[in-house]
Protein backbone atom coordinates (compact mmCIF):
# COMPACT_ATOMS: atom_id res chain seq x y z
CA UNK A 1 0.00 0.00 0.00
CA UNK A 2 1.22 3.73 -0.63
CA UNK A 3 -0.27 6.91 -0.76
CA UNK A 4 -0.94 9.53 -3.39
CA UNK A 5 0.20 13.30 -2.77
CA UNK A 6 -3.08 13.99 -0.80
CA UNK A 7 -2.45 10.92 1.17
CA UNK A 8 -4.66 8.65 -0.28
CA UNK A 9 -4.15 5.04 -0.23
CA UNK A 10 -3.69 2.79 -3.06
CA UNK A 11 -2.36 -0.06 -4.50
CA UNK A 12 0.77 0.27 -6.17
CA UNK A 13 1.20 -3.15 -7.89
CA UNK A 14 -2.91 -3.02 -8.02
CA UNK A 15 -3.75 0.07 -9.74
CA UNK A 16 -7.24 -1.46 -11.31
CA UNK A 17 -8.68 -1.71 -7.78
CA UNK A 18 -9.95 0.80 -5.65
CA UNK A 19 -10.20 1.29 -2.07
CA UNK A 20 -10.67 3.91 1.30
CA UNK A 21 -10.65 3.63 4.64
CA UNK A 22 -12.54 5.43 7.17
CA UNK A 23 -13.02 5.18 11.03
CA UNK A 24 -14.28 6.87 14.19
CA UNK A 25 -14.23 5.96 17.69
CA UNK A 26 -14.74 1.93 17.66
CA UNK A 27 -16.49 1.90 14.22
CA UNK A 28 -14.57 1.21 11.26
CA UNK A 29 -15.74 1.71 7.38
CA UNK A 30 -13.43 0.22 4.30
CA UNK A 31 -15.23 0.58 1.02
CA UNK A 32 -13.70 -1.75 -2.72
CA UNK A 33 -14.60 -1.21 -6.39
CA UNK A 34 -13.29 -0.62 -9.31
CA UNK A 35 -13.26 2.61 -10.03
CA UNK A 36 -12.67 5.60 -7.47
CA UNK A 37 -14.37 5.40 -3.91
CA UNK A 38 -14.20 7.25 -0.87
CA UNK A 39 -16.08 6.41 2.67
CA UNK A 40 -16.29 8.35 5.95
CA UNK A 41 -18.30 7.28 8.86
CA UNK A 42 -18.44 9.49 12.15
CA UNK A 43 -20.19 9.22 15.28
CA UNK A 44 -23.07 11.03 16.31
CA UNK A 45 -22.56 13.52 18.84
CA UNK A 46 -22.75 17.21 19.12
CA UNK A 47 -19.97 19.19 16.77
CA UNK A 48 -18.55 23.02 17.83
CA UNK A 49 -20.68 25.98 17.54
CA UNK A 50 -20.54 27.57 14.14
CA UNK A 51 -19.10 24.19 12.01
CA UNK A 52 -22.78 24.41 9.84
CA UNK A 53 -21.87 27.77 9.25
CA UNK A 54 -18.60 27.10 8.19
CA UNK A 55 -18.73 23.70 6.28
CA UNK A 56 -22.66 24.09 4.79
CA UNK A 57 -24.44 26.07 1.77
CA UNK A 58 -27.36 28.24 2.30
CA UNK A 59 -29.36 25.08 0.94
CA UNK A 60 -27.69 22.53 3.03
CA UNK A 61 -28.18 24.93 6.14
CA UNK A 62 -32.18 25.14 5.62
CA UNK A 63 -32.37 21.98 5.30
CA UNK A 64 -30.40 21.37 9.03
CA UNK A 65 -33.05 23.56 10.73
CA UNK A 66 -35.63 21.90 9.45
CA UNK A 67 -34.58 18.08 10.48
CA UNK A 68 -36.08 16.44 13.21
CA UNK A 69 -32.43 15.61 14.44
CA UNK A 70 -30.45 18.32 13.38
CA UNK A 71 -26.96 16.69 14.93
CA UNK A 72 -27.12 13.66 12.76
CA UNK A 73 -27.93 15.93 9.74
CA UNK A 74 -25.17 17.93 9.83
CA UNK A 75 -23.07 14.40 11.10
CA UNK A 76 -24.71 13.25 7.91
CA UNK A 77 -23.78 16.24 5.47
CA UNK A 78 -20.33 15.82 6.70
CA UNK A 79 -20.30 12.29 5.64
CA UNK A 80 -21.22 12.99 2.13
CA UNK A 81 -18.52 15.96 2.31
CA UNK A 82 -15.81 13.93 3.48
CA UNK A 83 -16.74 10.58 0.82
CA UNK A 84 -16.94 12.81 -1.86
CA UNK A 85 -13.32 14.68 -1.02
CA UNK A 86 -11.56 11.14 -0.26
CA UNK A 87 -13.01 9.63 -4.04
CA UNK A 88 -11.89 12.47 -5.68
CA UNK A 89 -8.44 12.72 -4.26
CA UNK A 90 -8.46 16.26 -3.02
CA UNK A 91 -9.67 15.15 0.52
CA UNK A 92 -11.70 17.03 2.98
CA UNK A 93 -9.38 19.91 3.04
CA UNK A 94 -8.90 20.62 -0.59
CA UNK A 95 -12.68 21.03 -0.64
CA UNK A 96 -14.92 23.95 -1.28
CA UNK A 97 -17.21 22.93 1.45
CA UNK A 98 -20.25 25.04 0.79
CA UNK A 99 -19.76 24.71 -3.15
CA UNK A 100 -20.43 20.95 -3.06
CA UNK A 101 -24.34 21.17 -2.43
CA UNK A 102 -26.50 18.04 -0.99
CA UNK A 103 -29.61 16.95 -0.35
CA UNK A 104 -31.04 14.69 2.06
CA UNK A 105 -34.57 13.36 1.66
CA UNK A 106 -36.53 12.25 4.38
CA UNK A 107 -36.29 8.42 2.68
CA UNK A 108 -32.71 8.80 2.89
CA UNK A 109 -32.21 9.30 -0.88
CA UNK A 110 -29.14 11.82 -1.26
CA UNK A 111 -29.04 14.07 -4.52
CA UNK A 112 -25.68 16.06 -5.25
CA UNK A 113 -25.24 19.61 -6.90
CA UNK A 114 -22.45 18.01 -9.21
CA UNK A 115 -23.39 14.70 -12.05
CA UNK A 116 -21.14 11.81 -11.93
CA UNK A 117 -21.20 10.81 -8.89
CA UNK A 118 -23.39 8.19 -6.75
CA UNK A 119 -24.04 8.08 -2.86
CA UNK A 120 -24.99 5.77 -0.13
CA UNK A 121 -26.00 7.61 3.55
CA UNK A 122 -26.33 4.99 5.91
CA UNK A 123 -27.83 6.58 9.37
CA UNK A 124 -27.68 4.17 12.74
CA UNK A 125 -28.44 5.51 16.07
CA UNK A 126 -24.84 5.40 17.06
CA UNK A 127 -23.12 6.69 13.91
CA UNK A 128 -23.65 7.81 10.39
CA UNK A 129 -21.77 6.45 7.23
CA UNK A 130 -21.06 7.68 3.73
CA UNK A 131 -19.92 5.97 0.43
CA UNK A 132 -19.29 8.16 -2.70
CA UNK A 133 -18.22 6.28 -6.34
CA UNK A 134 -18.20 7.70 -9.47
CA UNK A 135 -20.91 6.12 -12.04
CA UNK A 136 -18.59 4.15 -13.85
CA UNK A 137 -19.11 1.72 -10.25
CA UNK A 138 -22.12 -0.23 -9.95
CA UNK A 139 -24.36 1.16 -6.66
CA UNK A 140 -23.29 -1.71 -4.03
CA UNK A 141 -25.51 -4.64 -4.43
CA UNK A 142 -24.56 -5.73 -0.70
CA UNK A 143 -23.74 -3.78 2.53
CA UNK A 144 -21.85 -5.95 5.71
CA UNK A 145 -22.12 -4.05 8.77
CA UNK A 146 -20.45 -6.36 12.02
CA UNK A 147 -22.42 -5.98 15.09
CA UNK A 148 -20.58 -4.39 17.73
CA UNK A 149 -21.67 -3.52 21.12
CA UNK A 150 -22.70 0.18 20.63
CA UNK A 151 -22.97 1.44 24.46
CA UNK A 152 -19.08 1.01 24.62
CA UNK A 153 -18.83 2.98 21.44
CA UNK A 154 -20.22 6.73 22.63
Amino acid sequence: MARDANGKPFFPTRPEIFFNLSHSGGFALCGVGDSPIGVDIELVRPRRPGLARRVLAEEEQAQLARAEDPVRRLIAFWTLKESYGKCTGDGILGLPLRERVFSVGDSGAVSFCQPGYQFVLVEQEAFCAALCTDEREETPKKLIQIPLDVEDQR
